[in-house]
């Protein structure tokens, strides 16, 4: 879990910007975004194979996001984007 039980996350659903895991088959998202927050983590080398880094559980940081020119995308540690969505007709 990379968000620690001090920051109030659920995550519902996911989606994958760059289509390598999404599942072509799932209907498209209609709603208002309330929300947007840049994550950040910090990321581990595994102690089998140094080449290798995974994000360290609890180390997530969240940032608000009015608006982007994608500069935290270029920061260390970036990992996506937090989205809130207000989808119409849901409870």
């Amino acid at each position: 879990m990379l968000f620690g039980p001090d920051l109030s996350v659920h995550v519902d659903r996911e989606e994958d910007r760059h289509y390598v895991l999404t599942d072509l088959d799932t209907p498209e998202t209609v709603g208002t975004v309330t929300a947007i927050r840049s994550v950040r983590v910090r990321y581990a080398r595994d102690p089998e194979d140094e080449r290798v880094r995974f994000p360290v559980p609890g180390s997530a940081e969240l940032t608000e996001v009015d608006r982007s020119d994608g500069a935290e995308m270029r920061s260390k540690g970036f990992a996506g984007y937090l989205v809130e969505i207000l989808v119409s007709g849901a409870e």
